[in-house]
């Protein structure tokens, strides 16, 4: 059963997990749970090194463990393209935010999984209505 915050946060859009120190995930919401293709309930115990492909997992837990001990924000999009393995064993592109929430003794990570391809739709969209003139502008030039 749910508590009331983690009926909260599964009301997100975002596809979201809620990972402890030793990497193994506490809660995923419904969103992340389908992005990955995992029933709802089913990443919870899980370690986030398992959503890795096994060429990546190694490095990860030398990543995850300096992350923690520094309690950094990593914003979306930063740093190298990211992969996620599916439950399918199918490898998707992502885009993962990351922020510590310090939780009494213990660090908590939130991480947010964004498909790449959703997010670079997105920032063509933010520049192109960054790129085009405000309605009823037209560009005087010649023709």
């Amino acid at each position: 059963m749910h508590s009331i915050r983690e009926t909260i946060l599964d009301q997100e859009a975002d596809a979201s997990l809620i990972v402890d120190e030793s990497g193994t995930i506490r809660f995923a919401t419904d969103e992340a749970c389908r992005l990955l293709k995992y029933a709802p309930g089913e990443l919870r115990g899980k370690v986030v090194e398992q959503l890795l492909p096994v060429r990546f997992r190694l490095a990860h837990i030398g990543h995850r463990i300096r992350f923690t001990d520094y309690h950094r924000t990593r914003q979306m999009g930063a740093g190298p393209e990211l992969i996620a393995l599916c439950k399918d064993s199918t490898e998707r592109p992502v885009d993962i935010s990351l922020k510590p929430v310090q939780r009494g003794s213990e660090t908590l990570m939130v991480v947010v999984i964004q498909p790449r391809e959703s997010a670079a739709r997105m920032r063509r969209r933010i520049d192109g209505e960054k790129a085009a003139p405000p309605d009823g502008v037209r560009p005087v030039g010649p023709r």
